[in-house]
């Protein structure tokens, strides 16, 4: 029988409050009114994260909004960041893990 000795976890530095983030993401909208009902939608249907249950979001770059960005340019850029700061957060979480269950990761038999 399996058993799950310890669980580590990791996030970015980086956070702010859902409010925050959606009244930040509405206000640079705003300046685009192109974006401006977009962000409008957005910011009236997340209210204080009561309804996604968000409360801080956490972020390894801040976002920023940018008009003039293409979907695809866009999550070139999230994939390029990722690429660099997932392997880092995934060793502080293991790290993390290993704290937790107390024994040196030599004596890991088996990992998932």
């Amino acid at each position: 029988m399996a058993t799950i000795l310890a669980i580590g976890t990791a996030l970015p530095p980086d956070a702010c409050s859902q409010r925050d983030f959606v009244d930040s993401y509405f206000s640079e909208a705003e300046e685009h009114s192109h974006q401006a009902e977009n962000a409008k939608t957005f910011s009236l249907s997340l209210p204080e994260g009561e309804k996604s249950g968000i409360k801080r979001r956490h972020f390894s770059v801040l976002p920023r909004f940018d008009p003039d960005e293409t979907s695809s340019r866009s999550l070139e850029k999230s994939f390029a960041v990722a690429n660099e700061r997932v392997p880092e957060l995934a060793a502080r979480a293991a790290r993390n893990a290993l704290d937790e269950w107390g024994r040196p990761a030599s004596s890991i038999t088996h990992l998932v």
